[in-house]
């Protein structure tokens, strides 16, 4: 029996912060593990909600605080996403169950109507619903460079110059840094008591610098603190992971199958060896990190 589909937990996921912080990359970090674990997980794209309703490759104006018409737009389309999460989790089997709404929410505002939203879907449900920001922030430079020119490659920049686009992306940025407001504990503060299912306190997940550092807050469940120990080993940096043969052991070395005894002076060497190795290729790989990084930062 699969544990998962016992355990009733309803969950939705909402990402928070700016663009090119990891947002989708994590999204799909959680969806991997939590599909891994056996409970059925969906992602919940406001940015692919834009770009069906044909406003792929909108420029940064759109996301100007000061164009009412366009946050109105943003607005409507983030809660028809919303809406088509939580209709999905109403209608996923028995059990556990997790919705990933991956938007920007980078406002006090955005985030008390996605609280409300799930409130009002919580007791429409026979299932309790729990909520949860999950924060990305970064201000390592060399990690922003790299993402902003990943970000090129999505359907709002296909075809396009790419320095052109850059600078267009760069000012979209720009402008949602205007109205940006980190989570803090002091959020919750102002919700009536109708929309409190934490004792008054925000779930949130604030992860930053890419894995540097994790603050979580009010994230006491099963399902939830899978997701911390997820989002505590996350990182944007490539890595090798290095299977290795286990050196001679005694019983290797006398011909006999099985056990568990010590190692033989020739698995001794080996294993000497083996970390000499590792530990060479592990300061050469630091060494080119640094180089690069100088680069990014020149």
């Amino acid at each position: 029996i699969n544990p998962m589909s016992v355990i009733g937990e309803r969950v939705v996921i909402a990402m928070v912060g700016l663009p090119a912080r990891g947002k989708s990359y994590t999204s799909r970090a959680i969806v991997h593990f939590f599909t891994f674990l056996g409970c059925p997980v969906r992602l919940f794209n406001a940015g692919n909600k834009r770009r069906t309703k044909g406003l792929a490759g909108a420029a940064a104006s759109f996301f100007e605080a000061s164009n009412k018409d366009a946050q109105q737009q943003r607005e409507q389309m983030a809660m028809e996403t919303l809406d088509d999460l939580l209709a999905w989790l109403e209608s996923a089997p028995h059990g556990c169950a997790c919705g990933i709404f991956d938007a920007t929410n980078t406002t006090v505002a955005r985030r008390r109507a996605v609280i409300e939203r799930c409130a009002r879907a919580e007791k429409q449900s026979a299932t309790p619903l729990r909520l949860v920001f999950v924060e990305s922030v970064c201000n390592d430079a060399a990690i922003l460079k790299h993402s902003y020119r990943l970000k090129l490659s999505n359907g709002d920049y296909e075809g396009q110059d790419a320095e052109k686009a850059l600078a267009d992306f760069v000012s979209r940025v720009r402008a949602y840094e205007q109205v940006y407001e980190t989570i803090t504990d002091e959020e919750a503060s102002g919700f009536e008591a109708e929309f409190d299912t934490n004792g008054g306190r925000l779930r949130y997940v604030q992860t930053v610098d890419a894995g540097r550092k994790l603050v979580a807050s009010g994230c006491n469940s099963y399902l939830m603190s899978h997701l911390v120990a997820l989002l505590h080993t996350i990182h944007l940096y490539p890595r090798k992971i290095l299977i290795l043969l286990a050196g001679e052991s005694a019983n290797d070395r006398d011909g006999i199958r099985g056990g568990d005894t010590e190692l033989s002076e020739a698995g001794r060497a080996y294993s000497a060896a083996l970390c000499d190795v590792v530990r060479a290729r592990g300061e050469r790989a630091a060494a080119c990190r640094m180089l690069r990084r100088r680069r990014c930062l020149a």
